[in-house]
């Protein structure tokens, strides 16, 4: 993975965070997992970016560049077997 992919699946990890229901999703896995005490429901509906959301988001968003990738290569093999 080159400087470009990593900033990109930081920036990716960050708009997806951004989104509430991105947002949401992982904390709701967090407390499906005991790991979470949440302090948005005494507080209100802010969001909160902490180190460990970045990282769980920056390896879905690899597994999903992986994947992206593979596709790409798989959809180029198979042109040029047409060809």
């Amino acid at each position: 993975m080159n400087r470009r992919e990593k900033l990109q699946l930081i920036l990716y990890g960050l708009f997806f965070l951004s989104l509430p229901i991105g947002h949401r999703i992982y904390h709701i896995l967090l407390k499906k997992m005991n790991l979470y005490i949440d302090p948005i429901e005494s507080v209100g509906y802010y969001y909160l970016i902490d180190i460990s959301e970045l990282l769980v988001l920056s390896i879905v968003a690899s597994i999903y560049f992986l994947i992206k990738k593979a596709w790409a290569k798989k959809r180029e093999a198979k042109k040029r077997n047409e060809n």
